[in-house]
Order: structure tokens, then C-alpha cells, then sequence
């Protein structure tokens, strides 16, 4: 592709066979549901807060090859 274009595309790396990667993400939205009336004024709010977080485990297999397992957990916190 051509540098000009804004595209460009990266190589990706994988984990040597047999080693582990770690990750812990954690994130917040405010208001990320809302309900809105035929003015598009808010009419409700389905979540006022929300906090979500991941936590990941990966193992690298022949130097191609991962495979993982992600653990989300999702809380939203009432008005």
C-alpha cells in the first residue's frame, strides 16, 4: 500500500511456544445506555455508570499460534 494512502499494514507477533502473557484491562462509561424522546432529549437513563474489566491469560504454541482466555466482568451502577 502506499504510504500516502493512510494505510499501512503491520506484522503481528505471536508468543515463543510455550510462553504466557498477562492482561488486565479495566474500563468506565458514563451514561453508555440512554433513552431518548421524538426531540432527542434524554427521556431515561437505562445505565448512569458502567464498569467493565477483563482479565487474560495467553500461551504462545510453535511461534505462530496463540491462544487465550479472557474473564470479563461487567458492572452498571444505578442512578
Amino acid at each position: 500500500m502506499h504510504h500516502e494512502a493512510g494505510l499501512a499494514i503491520e506484522p503481528a507477533d505471536s508468543p515463543d511456544s510455550g510462553e504466557l502473557t498477562a492482561t488486565v484491562r479495566f474500563t468506565y462509561a458514563f451514561r453508555p445506555v440512554v433513552l431518548r424522546d421524538e426531540n432527542g432529549e434524554i427521556a431515561y437513563r437505562v445505565v448512569e455508570h458502567q464498569f467493565t474489566g477483563d482479565v487474560g491469560l495467553a500461551v504462545g504454541l510453535f511461534g505462530r499460534l496463540t491462544i487465550g482466555l479472557d474473564l470479563a466482568r461487567a458492572d452498571g451502577a444505578d442512578r
